[in-house]
């Protein structure tokens, strides 16, 4: 398979939507040899948060002498970026020789009356094919949405599990409300397995204690007093954890705290959560065992979360002006989002560059941003199946703050910003992953042609 044909088949993958359930998928991974089988993983979800935990984990793993993959989604600035194997991505000619086999298979399937398998199945496939063939030790895997009906919750050696901040999101998929949300996240949960989970709300606590209680399996909450001495700059931040070990950061914004914290839970929870696997035996070798046992620890997790890396999450992209992305594509994310700009950027003129898929919370989203705005430039995201258009969020906007404009362009967004903002003033993109990669690029043309 050619790049360009990579490409069109992408296209009519993409032309399949999503389609939640196991059946397609485990049909898929069947013909291609079950390479999850062969894999032992921390199977990560939630609402917010999942993609940043997966790095610092992936980090700390590393630091710890254990051959570690990461499958995370979306992609900000390449799609290659989602599959990493020891800290490198997979490479193009890899990606397509697999997904040749996967199209195979996708096509033998489709002969024998099922569906054909959809764009995120096909990719969770070409991660498994991927981490099987670079033999990980352990891969950390994020959920695409939801959990229980998930393509990633056809594994079956999950170490342990791990729920990020549980918030409103995909109700149309997961269902009303935060106890229905809550359900499908604890479908991954795993026959007396290790669940670590960030604080939660109330209601979505009760769903995770009633899902670790059905299936014996041990659940771990991280609490706000895990979390102590919060110093906070625009370069790095750092924090005391569990009242013994300041962990510093260079991921900035209010959440990556708790993030970081997470993260750090997880880890030294793994020696423990070894003890109590009881998934297939064969992964269980000693040297995996004896890394994760002895390698685990307050060195590994300290320089993992330092050294961790993880774009688009309240990432300072230019200086003069501060210029600021984040995917921020939901309430609960809007509202951390809107809690670091206070943190890092109080008094200070601040230009919105927005822009969110039509099946979000646009609402919610600008109820929580919008009264820390100068001036608002609305976009038009490069899914045009999904957008919101560009004059119609500003429309929505318009009811609540008057300094709004929609922009034909990302890269005349980013024009506009930048002279609205002036060096003293702060730029912030945000609404949607989709296109931080556009705006980065955009904001780097026009700094070098300065």
């Amino acid at each position: 398979m050619t790049e360009k044909q990579y490409s069109k088949y992408k296209e009519y993958l993409s032309s399949l939507g999503s389609k939640p359930g196991l059946e397609c998928m485990e049909a898929l991974l069947k013909k291609l040899g079950d390479p999850q089988d062969e894999l032992l993983f921390i199977h990560v979800a939630g609402t917010n948060g999942k993609g940043s935990v997966c790095a610092f984990l992936t980090s700390i793993l590393e630091r710890a002498g254990l051959k570690t993959g990461r499958y995370t989604s979306p992609a900000v600035f390449d799609e290659r970026e989602r599959f990493t194997a020891g800290g490198r991505m997979i490479g193009k000619s890899t990606m397509l020789r697999l997904m040749d086999r996967i199209k195979e298979a996708s096509s033998q399937l489709v002969s024998e009356g099922m569906r054909h398998p959809t764009l995120f199945e096909t990719e969770t496939a070409l991660a498994f094919l991927f981490f099987a063939s670079k033999k990980c030790d352990i891969v950390v895997l994020e959920c695409g949405m939801g959990g229980l009906l998930d393509a990633t919750n056809v594994i079956k050696n999950a170490l342990l599990e791990v729920i990020t901040s549980v918030s409103i999101d995909h109700e149309a998929f997961l269902g009303k409300g935060l106890s229905a949300i809550a359900s499908q996240k604890a479908g991954i949960i795993k026959q007396g397995s290790t669940v670590v989970s960030a604080p939660q709300h109330p209601e979505v606590r009760k769903v995770l204690e009633a899902a670790c209680a059905e299936k014996s399996a041990r659940l771990v909450t991280l609490s706000d007093e895990d979390i102590s001495d919060v110093r906070t700059g625009r370069g790095r931040q750092s924090f005391v954890f569990s009242d013994k070990l300041r962990l510093t950061t260079t991921l900035i914004g209010s959440y990556q705290i708790y993030n970081a914290a997470l993260a750090a839970a997880t880890a030294f929870e793994l020696p423990r959560a070894l003890d109590g696997y009881t998934g297939s035996e064969r992964l269980k070798t000693e040297r995996v065992a004896a890394l994760i046992k002895k390698g685990v620890d307050k060195n590994a997790v300290k320089e993992g979360i330092l050294a961790a890396e993880w774009p688009g999450r309240f990432q300072i992209i230019m200086n003069k002006p501060c210029f600021v992305i984040d995917g921020a594509h939901n309430r609960d994310g809007a509202t951390q989002f809107a809690r670091s700009l206070d943190m890092y950027f109080q008094g200070k003129r601040i230009i919105y560059i927005m822009g969110v898929f039509a099946d979000k919370d646009s609402g919610g989203i600008i109820n929580e941003t919008i009264g820390r705005a100068e001036h608002v430039i609305c976009v038009s995201l490069p899914d045009k199946s999904r957008t919101m258009d560009a004059l119609e969020l500003a429309g929505r906007i318009r009811e609540e703050f008057q300094n709004v404009t929609a922009a034909d362009s990302i890269e005349e967004a980013v024009e506009m910003a930048l002279l609205l903002a002036g060096e003293d003033g702060v730029v912030a993109a945000f609404g949607s992953l989709s296109f931080l990669g556009r705006i980065k690029d955009a904001a780097g043309c026009m700094k070098a042609g300065s």
